[in-house]
Order: structure tokens, then C-alpha cells, then sequence
């Protein structure tokens, strides 16, 4: 249709008044119009007004008009201006949306959020026409007319606004977010600015009603289905999209919270981490803007002040620093809080929380000394104990605090109290000397040096006026402090190096500068200040007086490599001759004092040097550095010494293999005469290892202590540990289990046949019983069971040294006795430990079955067996999938049912899909590499196809045929077949061939399972009638069908021909919800009233051949009495052939 065409009919309509009759051709015309976007969509909504409330339209043609007006304001350009305020007009007057949302609420909600989503983000190039105040009334007119819908419209009205969040919660700056904030802050002030009454309450149920959720749901629930996941995922999305919106009306329109202060307490309890998170922040900024009445408050900021325990980090800290913030300002609530703001806070410097605690000393530092506000003694005295925080970063700050808090107190500002500072200044002093980190020790005399006695700036260095004065004042801020040392402290205090590392850059700078130019003036006194701090005397005199002598002995070499040795390229060798050429320059014109003096500095900066080297050799990790480490610390510091190894050790008390290996290299560098037996035990101590560990690294070490045999080696282990096992009970016994697990590792075996064999036989008399009298932690028996994989998987490789009664076979012979008998528990918790024991031992087996020598053990019975206990171990069966995925494609076929068997859960049918299939890939691979070698006796062993004769012998010797599960049983037939034909077809003619030999065999087993003759012909019977059913299976896979059981009900009478027998209804054993086709066999309606003769005369033949087996002795006729059992099965599937074709 035309442009012009559709025009006229525009205009025809816009003209027609509501009510009026619409012309049929040009309704017509408007309906099959597929172009002109814009103008058909205003003849429809034009026709809607005009015929309201009975439109000519079907509810899909309506449908359809709500796409349209969609796709209109999303296409919107410049040019559509008119045409889409008209658009807008039309469904604002008649109230169109209520008509709307009855037909398609999911459509006509989109047109809702779509209009709100254009007017936030209108550019100035093309800004969105209609204003929200246009909208506004639509709005209203949903949220009071359809109350139900007031979530769902809800959602649709702050979808828009869910973008980006609001400003005070971006981390980054949101320049890019100005135009749309300012656009997102007037349409939520013009929102709630005139929404009153029932549109308004209705909005506030809507949207309080989204934080409900979060209830439902749980973030620790792992065992969810598809859709309870996807449900799950759009309730977070929800919130989430709540959160933000919230965020923004805090931001922008606080004042519409007010009175739900309640909703805001509930969702302080969300389950989700970073909701919370945000939820606190939004809390926090509404208590700062909102104008709140004052017992609402309280109880909110009470419930606020709950989430200082939270076990978030980050919630912690805000609630904390809010908590500050307010403690700070004095405001008038602060009277009727029940919680004392320094109580909070020295709460909050004893969080686990390393961040939290240097946070709030940080924030307590900028309000004492930027904004001048008092803080409590209890505070102060909480931040001196913080000098002794675990963490540097705290001890840092705390350091930090208390240096400026001793300034103050010198230079007598108001505020800082002599004890305190007395206190702060000896414990810094003190830890100097029992903090083991260098950085500490550095950091506390450069807190003295500079923060306390008056950093020497570069300006003062190059102002011989500034310079002086500044000296003149340093000396009298030390004479106060040394007032406030004790005296110990007062002598450490004068031992401590004094000059820091921007001291000692300037102090060779001006070295050189005085040896170049060997002026007597300003360069001197700075080279003689500086130098006098590195080892001051009593008084400054003194220092100075050394230190023109100390000057006058060196030569203009000196400052120049004192200089080069601050550079960190500088390799540990140059280090060391540096010393030594500073140590040789150096003349020492007078002795005593100078002397002293001199020696002194050499041996700080000598000190220092091996010191820094040497960190930075323990930082490298890998072992075979270790050892150019060592060699190292031996060329330059002589020897190592035990010593020294104990002071690196103690360095790694937290990471024993760097401990081990530490040890290890340093034991070899160490003097022959100091290698006593002594030290041998002291290092023994050091090897203490953690619960359930010892290392590789141990195990060597101990060996080079104990350097006569292996033997030796292994004996001290035993002692020390194994000999625990047959003492003890709990975490020991399994500890030392685990140390031999890791030696057999280490060895591949264990050569100490007396302990071990009495380690088994305690396992299997004891340790193992005792379980299931007492119920043990899941990782007590994970030990054992480590043990027993260890122990067993490294005495299978050899097979043809072995002997019938080796302790390996007697240690399989228990577990498989244990797996298959159960023992006369009469108690509930003694039966569930013994369950849970034995699905751990089927983990142990299906590991070691990889092993030709331990699957030889388990005969065919034995194999049945273990499977039906697999099939009851739900628990286990992740576990179990996770060890065949690793090994099953190297297991024997029979094996191969086991996925089939895990699949009956719907859980677990995903994963042994997987396992099942990759494990069919890899055996068709290798079939297919070696397909020139291969018999056909190996066919038959790699083949995969072959697999699907066990899994039908399995399903015949268990119960599930007695029981009727024959739903089931085509289940398992056909997701085993399913997976053995999945992309490849060549296997369904060998599939057929193994159920067509199944069926024309009379003894299927062809194994020894300790079965009567007389229950090898029922179980022939029953595993007959599952290759039945498998063949039915195998020809629907092969026309690419799903076999279904109930189709072909008549086929299976075979199987159930022993019912006569017992006189039962075949209703008593169908599966539920199966139904019997109307024409069903005769023996389908045993007991039934027979009409036709044919059906008579079966029954007939069935009853004389009962009769007869009444009179004669069963043993002796049991043969004869099958046979004639057989002649009328056989009369009868005959008949029924018959009737069939």
C-alpha cells in the first residue's frame, strides 16, 4: 500500500469520532499493511479508539499492535516527533494500557518500560518527545487499576534505571553517566512528587515486594535442577536490579522511604554478599540525607550497627567508619545510643580484619591531627597496644600515630599527655629491639629521627642560618625526649642507627662535594651533622667533636661509594668490596673514643649491606637456588654457623618446605665439629610437622641427619610415628597411617614387612569395626583409605611372583567380604556407619581394579554384588564417576555398566553419560590403531559394543524382572545402547548379534556363580526375558526410535508365564501408570473370565500340569514337570504368532 494511501486513511480516522463505524475496506487495507511503520500503527490505535471497547480485532491482531507501538519508540528519529506525542496521546486518553495488559501483560508492560528507558537516555540530537509527566498518567492508571499486576508493573517502571549504579555507590568516576543521571534524577522526583493515594501504595507494594526474595533464596545450595537454577538466577537478577533502583531514590528522593524505614531494617539481612554490601552503603547515605523521625532512626542505625560483626569485610568497614563519622559530629541521637563510640572503635582495631583495624587507626590519625578533635585515653592506649599488631601495615600506621602524638607533646600542643607519651616512646624503643622485621626498626628510628626531632631538609642543607637553627632546635626537642626514656631505653636509644636513607644519599653527595673542594665552611658542618647522627653520643657535642676527627681521617673516595652502595643494582660482591675499600680508607688518627666511634659506623654499614643481601636471597623460593644462597652467605660471612641457620628457620616458621629446604642446604656448609649429636636433635625438634603432613623435603633432610642406610632413615620415621598407629586411636593413628601412606609413596614400597602386616591386620580387626561402632570424621577415613589404595596399588604390579596367600589378596578379600556381607547391625547408627564405610571401600576398589592382578580376584557373583551396592550409594556416586572418568576406559567391559547403573539419577545421568562415552571414544580408537593385530578373541575384550552381554546377565540376576521394573530395565538398556550407537551405526549389527546369542543359549553365565541348577534355569528364564526386551530396544535405536515398553506388552509373556503359577493378577507387578492394550493375551488376564474357547483350553492344560505337580515329588519329576511347562508355553506363543500375523 502507498504512502499516500495510507495518509488518507490517517487522516479519515483521526477525524471519525469514538463510537462511530469504521469503513471495511479501509480496515482491510490497515490490516495488511506490512510498511510505513509509524502511520499504520497510529490507524490501529486510531481504529482502537474509534471501536472501543469492542475492536474489530482478534487478541493476536491486538498483540501485534502492541509490537508495532514498541518497535515505533525504539525506532524513533527526529522526524517522528508528531507521530509518536500523538501515539502516546491516543493511549494516555482512552486509557488504552488497562485494555492492554488484560490481553498481554508481558507486551503491554514493554511499551511501559521502553517509554521511560527513551526519555532517560534522549540525546540533545535526538531527544524523546514525550515527557515522563505523559507517561506519568498511564503509569497510574496501571498501579490503581490493576493491583495485582503491581509487582510485575513495578518491575517494568525501574527496569530502565537498572544501567549503572546510583552516584554515591560508583567507585569510578561517572562523567560519562552525568547527562543520563540528571535525566534519571528528574524523572524519580517527578515520579513521586505527585504520586499519592492508591497508585502510590500500590507502587510501595510492588516494589518492597521484590526484596521478599531474597528469602528463597540460598546461596549454598548446589544440588538444584536446571529450572530451579534459572529461577534462582532471575531472583537475583531481581534484586539486584532492586538494590540499584533503591540506591537512586536514596540519591535523588529520599524523602518517598519515609515511614518504610521497617523494609530497609529486612534487607540489612540479605544472604548475598555484595547485595549487602550495597545494601549497607544505601542505608548509611539514607541516614545522611533522609529526614527521618528520631525512633525510627535509632532502630535503624541499631540495626546498622548489627552488621559490625557481619562476616564481610567490607560491611564492616563502612558501618564502622560511618559510626566515626557520627561519634564525631556530637549529633543529639548520639545520647540514646546504648553503645559507647570508643567501645566501637577499639572494637574495630581488634578486627580479624587486617584492613579494618588500619583503616580505623587512619581515620582516628585524620580526625586527632588534621581536624583537631579529642579522642579518648581508651582509644590512645588501644593504638599504643596496635604498635604490637601482627600485621606491619597496622603496627605501621599505629607507629605513625604515636610518633606524632610524642611531637605534639614536645612541642607543648594542647592535647597530648606526658604518660601517654612517656609510655608510646619506651614501648617504640623496645620493640626495636623484639620485632624481628628490619623494615619496623627502620621505620620506628626514622619516626624519631625525622617526625619527632625535625626532619634536616635540603633547603636547611644549603641555608647555613636555617641549618644552625634547625640543628639548635633538634637538640633541644632530644633533651625533652630523652626525658621521657627510661634508662635501659636511653642506652639502646644511643646504639640505634640514626640516619635514614635520604640522609645517607645526601650525606655522600656532600662527601664528594667536601673532598673535591675540601672547603671548611657550610659543606662540612652538614657532612659532620649527618655522620654525628649515624652513631650519636650522649650529647650532640660529643658526636660532632668524633665526627671532625672521623672526617679528617677519610679520603675523597669515601662519599662516592658510600653513595654507589644505595643503588639496588649493585650485586652483593661490589657490596662487599665497598665495605672493605671504606674500611681501609678510613685512618684512625687518635685511638680510645674515635676509635670506637669509627669501628662503629664501618660495622653498621657492613651489617647493613649482608643484611639487605641476604633478604634478598631467602625471598627466591625454588630449591635450586637455595643452594647459591647458601653458598654465598659461607664465601662472605666466613662460615655458616648453626646459628645463623636458626635465625633464617625462624623466618619460616609458618612454610615448612622453605624451613625444610633452608636446613637441608645449610646442614652441608656447616663445620664437622659442630655436627653433634645435640644438633641433630635440635633440628629434629625444628621438623615438628602439621596434622595429616610431612614432607618430601623433611623425608630427605632426615636422611642427610641420620647419614648410614636407608634402613636408619626409615627406622627413625617408624618409630617416631608408625609404632602411634598400634597405640593410639583418633587423629594420631590416622596421622601416622598418612606418614606411611606418604613413605610407600616416596619408596613405592615398604620394606619393613613385620610392622606393616601388623598395621593391616589392626586396620581390619580395629580400625575399620571400630567405624562403625563410632561414627569417625569423613577425613579420619579418607586417611585410612589413602592408605589402603597406597599400600595395595604398590604391591599390584607384580603378579607373577605372587603367592595364593599374600597380604595384598588377604587385604582385597576383606574389603570385597565387607562390600558384599552385612553384618546382624540391629542398631540405626551402627547400620548407617557401616553404609557409609563400605561406599568409601567401593571407592577403593573401583581404583585398584585397573590393577590385571586385583580384578582377577573378583569373580562374576562377586562383581554383581558390588554393582547392586553401587546402585545404593547415592552419596558416593560422584565420587565413583570421578574414578571411572579417570580410569574406566582402561577397565575390563563389565565394568562399563557401571555408568549405566549411576544414571537411574537424574542428578548423576548427565556425568555418567559423559564417562560412558568418552570412555567408548577412546576403546573404539584403540580397536581402530590396532585393528591389523586383533583376533577375535581381542575384538571381543576391546570392542565396546560387547559390553551390553554383562549389562544384560546383570539385569537378570538382580530382582529388578521379579519386581516388575521393566521401565527400568529398557531405561538402562537404552541409555547404554543410545551411547554405544551415538554417531557410529557400525555397532548395531554386533549389539543384535550378542542378544540373539543371549536368547539361543540356555546357560548365558558361562560362570561359576554358586547357583543350583534348579535357579540357573530361573535365572536363564530371566535373563531371557531382559534379552527380549534388549532386542526390542535394539531395533527401535536402529529406525532411530525411543523404545517404549507399554507398545509391546504382548511380547513379553514369557517372562511372566511363571504368574500362573502363584495365581496372581498381572496388575499386581505393572509399573505405575501402565495401562493393558483392550486386545491383551490370554496369560496378561490370568483370573479373569475367559470367553473364547482357545483360552479355556490353555487354562485347562495349565491346571492338569499343576495337578500333577501336586502328586509326584518335586525332585524327582522337577525335569519332566519344566518340560511340559515349556509344551504349553510354547502351544501358546505359537497360538499367539498366529493371531498376530
Amino acid at each position: 500500500m502507498s504512502e499516500n494511501v495510507i495518509h488518507i486513511i490517517l487522516q479519515k480516522l483521526r477525524s471519525t469520532p469514538q463510537g462511530d463505524i469504521i469503513d471495511g475496506n479501509d480496515l482491510k487495507r490497515i490490516k495488511t499493511s506490512q510498511e510505513h511503520n509509524f502511520e499504520t500503527t497510529l490507524c490501529h490505535l486510531n481504529v482502537l479508539r474509534i471501536s472501543a471497547p469492542n475492536p474489530p480485532y482478534s487478541n493476536e491482531e491486538i498483540e501485534m499492535v502492541m509490537e508495532k507501538v514498541n518497535e515505533c519508540i525504539q525506532e524513533y528519529t527526529k522526524e517522528k516527533k508528531s507521530e509518536m506525542i500523538e501515539m502516546i496521546e491516543i493511549i494516555e486518553s482512552t486509557k488504552m494500557m488497562l485494555l492492554l495488559i488484560d490481553i498481554n501483560k508481558q507486551k503491554t508492560l514493554r511499551i511501559v518500560e521502553s517509554l521511560i528507558e527513551k526519555i532517560i537516555k534522549g540525546t540533545a540530537k535526538n531527544e524523546f518527545p514525550v515527557k515522563y509527566e505523559m507517561v506519568k498518567k498511564i503509569i497510574e492508571d496501571l498501579l490503581t487499576e490493576c493491583p495485582e499486576e503491581s509487582r510485575e508493573i513495578v518491575k517494568s517502571i525501574i527496569r530502565p534505571f537498572n544501567e549503572n549504579d546510583a552516584p554515591f555507590l560508583e567507585e569510578k568516576k561517572i562523567t560519562q553517566y552525568l547527562k543520563k543521571s540528571k535525566m534519571e534524577k528528574e524523572v524519580i522526583e517527578e515520579m513521586f512528587e505527585g504520586m499519592t493515594g492508591e497508585s502510590n501504595k500500590n507502587f510501595k507494594n510492588g516494589f518492597w515486594s521484590l526484596i521478599e526474595e531474597a528469602k528463597e533464596i540460598n546461596e549454598e545450595d548446589e544440588a538444584m535442577s536446571e529450572d530451579e537454577e534459572l529461577e534462582d538466577r532471575k531472583k537475583k537478577e531481581d534484586i539486584k536490579m532492586f538494590i540499584r533502583v533503591l540506591g537512586k531514590i536514596v540519591s535523588y528522593y529520599p524523602k518517598w522511604i519515609k515511614g518504610d524505614e521497617n523494609y530497609l531494617e529486612r534487607i540489612l539481612l540479605i544472604p548475598m554478599e555484595e547485595e549487602r554490601i550495597q545494601v549497607v552503603k544505601i542505608v548509611v547515605e539514607y541516614l545522611k540525607k533522609g529526614v527521618i523521625e528520631k525512633t525510627k532512626k535509632n532502630e535503624l542505625i541499631g540495626c546498622l550497627l548489627e552488621r559490625r560483626k557481619d562476616k564481610s569485610v567490607s560491611i564492616r568497614s563502612i558501618v564502622g567508619k560511618y559510626m566515626m563519622e557520627r561519634g564525631g559530629k556530637n549529633e543529639e541521637s548520639e545520647e540514646d545510643d546504648e553503645i559507647e563510640i570508643s567501645d566501637l572503635i577499639i572494637e574495630k582495631m581488634n578486627d580479624i580484619e587486617e584492613s579494618i583495624r588500619r583503616e580505623t587507626i587512619e581515620e582516628i590519625y585524620k580526625q586527632r591531627f588534621e581536624e583537631g578533635k579529642e579522642i579518648g585515653k581508651k582509644i590512645i592506649k588501644e593504638i599504643k597496644e596496635r604498635m604490637k599488631d601482627r600485621k606491619e601495615t597496622v603496627r605501621a600506621i599505629a607507629q605513625t600515630f604515636c610518633g606524632e602524638y610524642i611531637r605534639e607533646y614536645i612541642e607543648q600542643k594542647s592535647g597530648s599527655n606526658r604518660d601517654f607519651s612517656s609510655q608510646m616512646i619506651n614501648e617504640m624503643i623496645e620493640n626495636m629491639e623484639n620485632i624481628k622485621n628490619e623494615e619496623d626498626n627502620i621505620r620506628i628510628y626514622q619516626i624519631i629521627s625525622q617526625n619527632i626531632l625535625g626532619n634536616i631538609t635540603l633547603t636547611m642543607v644549603n641555608s647555613k642560618s636555617k641549618l644552625k637553627e634547625t640543628i639548635k632546635e633538634r637538640a633541644e626537642r632530644l633533651i625533652k625526649l630523652f626525658g621521657l626514656l627510661d634508662e635501659e631505653n636511653f642506652k639502646k636509644m644511643m646504639k640505634k642507627e640514626g640516619v635514614n636513607e635520604t640522609e645517607k644519599k645526601e650525606l655522600g653527595k656532600k662527601l664528594e662535594e667536601y673532598e673535591n673542594s675540601r672547603e671548611e665552611g657550610r659543606t662540612k658542618e652538614v657532612v659532620v651533622n649527618l655522620l654525628s647522627k649515624m652513631y650519636p653520643m650522649p650529647t650532640i657535642e660529643t658526636s660532632k667533636k668524633y665526627s671532625r676527627e672521623m672526617l679528617e681521617g677519610m679520603s675523597g673516595k669515601f662519599g662516592r661509594m658510600l653513595r654507589d652502595m644505595e643503588e639496588d643494582e649493585t650485586s652483593f660482591s661490589e657490596y662487599w668490596k665497598k665495605a672493605k675499600r671504606i674500611d681501609g680508607e678510613v685512618e684512625i688518627k687518635k685511638k680510645g673514643k674515635i676509635e670506637e666511634f669509627v669501628n662503629g659506623i664501618l660495622e653498621k654499614i657492613r651489617n647493613k649491606i649482608v643484611q639487605k643481601e641476604m633478604i634478598k636471597y631467602l625471598i627466591k623460593t625454588h630449591e635450586e637456588e637455595m643452594k647459591e644462597y647458601m653458598e654465598i652467605i659461607s664465601k662472605y660471612c666466613k662460615e655458616v654457623n648453626y646459628g645463623n641457620i636458626m635465625r633464617i628457620i625462624k623466618m619460616y616458621e609458618d612454610d615448612i618446605e622453605k624451613k625444610v629446604n633452608v636446613m637441608k642446604e645449610g646442614y652441608l656448609y656447616i663445620e664437622k665439629e659442630e655436627k653433634n649429636e645435640e644438633m641433630k636433635e635440635e633440628i629434629k625438634g625444628y621438623l615438628k610437622m602439621k596434622e595429616y603432613t610431612i614432607s618430601k623435603g623433611c623425608m630427605k633432610l632426615l636422611h642427610l641427619l641420620w647419614n648410614d642406610q636407608e634402613e636408619g632413615y626409615y627406622d627413625m620415621l617408624f618409630e617416631e610415628n608408625i609404632k602411634n598407629v598400634l597405640k593410639k586411636k583418633g587423629k594420631k593413628a590416622m596421622n601416622g597411617l598418612l606418614i606411611v601412606t606418604k613413605i610407600i609413596k616416596y619408596k613405592k614400597e615398604y620394606n619393613r614387612k613385620k610392622e606393616i602386616t601388623e598395621i593391616n591386620e589392626r586396620i581390619k580387626s580395629e580400625i575399620i569395626p571400630g567405624m562403625i561402632i563410632e561414627k569417625e570424621p569423613p577425613e579420619h577415613i579418607i586417611i585410612v583409605m589413602k592408605y589402603i589404595v597406597k599400600y595395595l596399588q604398590s604391591k599390584g604390579k607384580i603378579v607373577e611372583s605372587d603367592n595364593e596367600e599374600s597380604e595384598e589378596k588377604e587385604m582385597m578379600k576383606f574389603i570385597k567380604d565387607f562390600i558384599i556381607h552385612k553384618t546382624d547391625n540391629d542398631t540405626i547408627e551402627f547400620r548407617k556407619n557401616e553404609e557409609e564405610v563400605r561406599g568409601y571401600l567401593i571407592g577403593v576398589v573401583l581404583k585398584l581394579v585397573e590393577m590385571r592382578k586385583y580384578d582377577s580376584l573378583i569373580n562374576q557373583r562377586e562383581f554383581y554384588c558390588i554393582c547392586e551396592e553401587i546402585s545404593k550409594k547415592e552419596t558416593f556416586w560422584g565420587e565413583y564417576l570421578e574414578i571411572l572418568n579417570k580410569c574406566l576406559k582402561q577397565l575390563p567391559l563389565r565394568y562399563f555398566i557401571i555408568p549405566t547403573i549411576l544414571s537411574k539419577n537424574n542428578k548423576a545421568i548427565r556425568m555418567s553419560k559423559i564417562v560412558l562415552l568418552r570412555s567408548i571414544l577412546i576403546r573404539r580408537e584403540i580397536y581402530k590403531k590396532n585393528i591389523k593385530d586383533m583376533t577375535q578373541e581381542k575384538t571381543c575384550i576391546v570392542l565396546p559394543e560387547y559390553c551390553v552381554q554383562h549389562l544384560i546377565h546383570f539385569l537378570g540376576y538382580g530382582e529388578m524382572v521379579e519386581n516388575g521394573e521393566y521401565d527400568e530395565i529398557s531405561r538402562m538398556l537404552m541409555f547404554m545402547i543410545e551411547s554405544l550407537v551415538e554417531g557410529n551405526n557400525e555397532g548395531i549389527p554386533i549389539i543384535q548379534n550378542e542378544i540373539n546369542l543371549i536368547k539361543l543359549s540356555n546357560d548365558n553365565l558361562n560362570n561359576n556363580l554358586g547357583i543350583t541348577e534348579i535357579n540357573q534355569e530361573r535365572l536363564n528364564e530371566k535373563i531371557h526375558g531382559v534379552a527380549l526386551i534388549g532386542g526390542m530396544v535394539i531395533d527401535e535405536v536402529s529406525r532411530g526410535k525411543k523404545y517404549s515398553p507399554n507398545q509391546t506388552v504382548g511380547t513379553i509373556s514369557k517372562m511372566l508365564f511363571e504368574l500362573r503359577e502363584k495365581n496372581e493378577s498381572i496388575n499386581s507387578i505393572l509399573p505405575y501408570g501402565y495401562h493393558l492394550p483392550k486386545r491383551a493375551n490370554a496369560i496378561m488376564t490370568v483370573g479373569e473370565k475367559k470367553k473364547k474357547k482357545e483360552n479355556q483350553d490353555i487354562e485347562k492344560e495349565v491346571k492338569q500340569v499343576k495337578e500333577q505337580k501336586e502328586k509326584k515329588p518335586r525332585a524327582k519329576n522337577q525335569k519332566k514337570e519344566v518340560k511340559e511347562i515349556k509344551t504349553v508355553k510354547e502351544k501358546f506363543i505359537k497360538q499367539e504368532q498366529k493371531k498376530i500375523n
